[in-house]
């Protein structure tokens, strides 16, 4: 898996888990819906997981990408909400 997948991924999934407005059922309808739009399986994401450990200092990277994205997301969902 490329890292942009990676990237948009975790970002997506970040999101429901910080979503109050589902409850468990639909955290886990959504992180599913999620994985497939993706074509990845929660199996494939762990594994890319797993190999940022080899490079601790690429790892911190892509996860301050993952921040930003997240962080991008919800501006934009904002932005959307606003008459």
């Amino acid at each position: 898996m490329d890292e942009s997948t990676f990237v948009d991924a975790m970002a997506k999934l970040r999101a429901i888990e910080g979503d109050s407005t589902l409850d468990s059922a639909g955290k886990v309808t959504a992180r599913r819906a999620t994985l497939q739009e993706q074509g990845l399986s929660s199996l494939q994401l762990e594994s890319a997981a797993r190999s940022l450990a080899d490079d601790p200092a690429h790892a911190l990277v892509i996860w301050g990408r993952i921040d930003s994205a997240v962080l991008s997301n919800k501006t934009a969902a904002r932005k959307q909400s606003l008459p």
